[in-house]
């Protein structure tokens, strides 16, 4: 039986206009010499992939586009990505080749550079036609597999925005936070099994599910290498990519599953009586001092 997603239409956010990878992705980035350079890629990424996130669209994509297309993300990525939108599996596999031992942001910012040349190219129409849940289906993707991409997608949208601040000029975090996601997979993987399982045999109760996949995700990553690191920070990274993943096949669930610090009980997100933003919390970060973690920064808020 398919697993189906929340029927609520979503409306996409507002992209930040018309932009063409040639004059915004710069191939050979270097985050020392253009720090600002990288992260307004991370956050045009995530503005962009909101876009695509949107569940329905229409079947009217432009097959001759998108292949084009997804043959410059190949040729940025130098990889093949021939088969790359119709297997998951094998796009996964692309991600985590591109992070590279030793685990610095740069790998990061490739894969999300990767990711905004890619969107750039085809442009909103075309990112809602052939990435919306219809679109994907039309292409010959059954119900399971589009629903699969949607989170895919909503995880690195988090991953190359949010995610990717929290991570930035914090080397050690970037680290292990690399690392877990390239060498943990079999424990992410296994979590994230156990969610599609459930949710195929009661969707009623989606969002119970979301939550215990967002709680194993969190205890993967703060557990991993970054458990004499920052584990709260790191474990609330691997929790908010799997409420992201989850959220983009049901989107009623934003308003139930929570992201939790370690300890305490309160949600890790807020909106901003005076901006109307979403926040998140980044939570404090820690250092390990005769062996014992004590916090070195204190938790801090920040805007979608």
């Amino acid at each position: 039986m398919s697993w189906i997603g929340d029927k609520n239409i979503v409306s996409m956010r507002e992209s930040p206009g018309k932009y063409s990878p040639t004059t915004l992705i710069n191939p050979i980035f270097s985050v020392d010499s253009s720090s600002l350079f990288g992260m307004k890629f991370a956050i045009l990424l995530a503005a962009l992939c909101g876009v695509a996130v949107a569940q329905f669209g229409t079947d009217n994509c432009n097959q001759a586009q998108f292949l084009a297309c997804n043959s410059k993300l190949g040729d940025f990525w130098r990889t093949d990505t021939t088969t790359a939108w119709k297997d998951l599996a094998t796009l996964d596999r692309i991600t985590q080749s591109l992070i590279v031992s030793s685990y610095t942001i740069d790998s990061w910012i490739n894969v999300c550079n990767g990711f905004s040349a890619f969107y750039g190219c085809l442009g909103q129409a075309q990112i809602r036609n052939c990435l919306g849940t219809v679109g994907l289906v039309g292409s010959g993707l059954d119900l399971n597999t589009a629903y699969a991409y949607q989170g895919f997608i909503a995880d690195w949208d988090f991953k190359c925005g949010v995610g990717f601040w929290t991570m930035y000029e914090r080397k050690v975090l970037t680290t292990c936070v690399e690392s877990t996601y390239v060498n943990y997979q079999k424990e992410t993987a296994a979590a994230l099994t156990s969610y599609q399982t459930a949710i195929t045999q009661d969707p009623a109760n989606a969002c119970k599910y979301a939550q215990t996949l967002m709680n194993a995700w969190q205890n993967t990553y703060m557990k991993g290498p970054c458990r004499t690191v920052n584990p709260a920070q790191a474990g609330w990274i691997g929790c908010q990519s799997a409420r992201e993943y989850s959220n983009a096949q049901f989107r009623h669930c934003k308003h139930t599953t929570t992201c939790a610090s370690p300890s305490s009980v309160d949600a890790v997100t807020r909106v901003n009586a005076e901006t109307g933003k979403t926040e998140y919390e980044t939570l404090p970060f820690y250092e390990i001092v005769n062996d014992k973690a004590v916090i070195s920064q204190a938790a801090s808020w920040i805007s979608e």
